[in-house]
């Protein structure tokens, strides 16, 4: 059945993913560039930026950034520069070149050829929900997620050296600008450089980056580092999502926030390390979708699924037609799609409330399957050579 109707079924399913998209992506892209309430996110960063350069107290404010000090000079450099009028068309066109980069990189890593599953893979992040609350808002993710990749999936097929490795050292440093969702990865960046070198020289920019940040406020660097936890805290106990933290809010375990966290990292980093020669893009689904849970994030974050979605398509088309795991993984991308396809008439909040948070409780249960799934197919499916495993 699926040898006759196959094709026109991915075939059909790329067209509704290109249909909404386009719709949802043209209303976010217009609300990031001219709606006088969108880009809410990017304003904070241009402000912030701003306000740090000239000594003012940032995490004072009463909209103060969980965001660490060595995020104030790369988002300086992202946005610092510019007034926000013009930061949010500078943006929109780093979105877009985001956007098609990783389209043409997920269409490498797959393998897809024909048509109908290359414009498939190609629609799988610009039809997600998160992907347009993630442009609308004016969000990192879209900024960190190539840049990851670059470092993770590209660099390794380079040649060992030192100059590769502080090139890739410098690439992570710049996507700690957002380290909730960039920290997990780093696990992966051990196995996949065969060493802590690089993620030790990603640390000392890290580090260089914090001093310097330090440099242009008043208060001791402890003082910073604290009031930026605070203010993470305080974020994850009123953001509408789901997530670990959240769960334990909901149960009324807020002193174990920090330390689940803490845990789920350490777990994520002896999975990592005990399934280290597994396809590159199992370990950053997995890494993806633990760095999804572990903390405090809202609807846009959501975009780190696409990695766990590529793997699921890998591993699909090499064990569809010979045993269950394929057909799981072919038919748990088929609902992933689905279900962060339709973004229901409003999120938290909105018009329709429930709706949205019905919503969230859906991808977040998807998110979940997706990773257990993926943690069981790690153990069970085929290691692959390195550097078939890192084509993209």
């Amino acid at each position: 059945m699926w040898l006759i109707h196959g094709s026109r079924v991915v075939a059909g399913a790329a067209l509704l993913m290109a249909v909404m998209g386009a719709m949802m992506l043209t209303a976010r892209f217009t609300r990031l560039i001219s709606d006088p309430n969108g880009a809410i996110d990017l304003r904070y960063y241009v402000n912030w930026a701003h306000l740090w350069f000239d000594r003012q107290p940032v995490y004072a404010l009463l909209e103060g950034p969980e965001y660490p000090p060595a995020s104030m000079p790369l988002l300086w450099l992202l946005v610092g520069w510019l007034r926000f009028d013009q930061a949010r068309l500078w943006w929109a066109l780093i979105d877009v070149v985001a956007l098609a980069g990783l389209a043409i990189g997920f269409i490498r890593a797959t393998g897809a050829k024909a048509l109908a599953p290359r414009a498939f893979v190609a629609m799988l992040l610009p039809s997600m929900t998160p992907t347009g609350a993630a442009v609308g808002n004016g969000q990192l993710i879209l900024h960190v997620l190539p840049i990851l990749l670059i470092a993770l999936v590209v660099l390794p097929r380079r040649s060992p050296g030192w100059g590769r490795d502080i090139v890739a050292a410098l690439l992570l440093a710049f996507t700690l600008v957002k380290p909730t969702v960039s920290v997990p990865f780093f696990w992966a960046a051990c196995v996949v450089y065969g060493g802590v070198r690089v993620v030790l020289l990603a640390a000392a920019a890290y580090a260089g980056l914090t001093l310097l940040a330090a440099a242009f406020q008043d208060a001791t660097l402890w003082d910073l580092l604290k009031a930026c936890v605070i203010n993470g805290v305080r974020q994850a106990t009123i953001a509408p999502d789901v997530n670990l933290q959240f769960v334990l809010r909901l149960i009324g375990l807020h002193a174990w926030m920090l330390p689940a966290s803490a845990l789920a990292l350490g777990s994520l980093g002896v999975w990592t390390y005990r399934h280290r020669r597994q396809d590159v893009w199992v370990l950053l689904g997995v890494a993806a979708l633990v760095a999804r849970l572990w903390t405090y994030h809202r609807l846009y974050d959501g975009v780190l699924v696409t990695l766990a979605e590529v793997a699921l398509l890998r591993i699909a088309s090499r064990r569809f037609w010979t045993d269950g795991i394929g057909v799981a993984a072919g038919m748990l991308l088929a609902v992933n799609v689905l279900i962060f396809l339709f973004p229901g008439p409003a999120g938290p909040g909105g018009t329709f409330p429930r709706i949205g948070f019905a919503l969230l409780i859906g991808q977040a249960a998807m998110t979940v399957i997706d990773l257990a799934f993926l943690l069981y197919a790690g153990s069970r499916d085929p290691v692959l050579p390195r550097k078939q495993a890192s084509a993209a």
